[in-house]
């Protein structure tokens, strides 16, 4: 599902000049190679829930985090 939205916002952005402006902008900065941005799409396609679950576990530390739960508005 979250590459699946993180396609679509790239496809949305590669009809859009300031996406090309800041991505190009960036990598200069970054002494990267411009062509780089051409591979962001492979790179999402490679994305898998066992990844995002990976990462999850080794960034976040479940013993130190808020949860918060949203209530709608008495009367709506």
């Amino acid at each position: 599902m979250y590459a699946c939205t993180v396609r679509r916002t790239l496809e949305t952005n590669l009809e859009q000049n300031g996406y090309w402006l800041s991505q190009l902008s960036f990598i200069y900065q970054k002494g990267q190679d411009p062509a780089d941005v051409l591979g962001y799409e492979e790179i999402i396609e490679a994305l898998t829930a066992k990844m995002f679950k990976e990462a999850a576990q080794r960034y976040f530390d479940m013993n130190n985090y808020v949860q918060v739960t949203l209530y709608p508005e008495p009367g709506r």
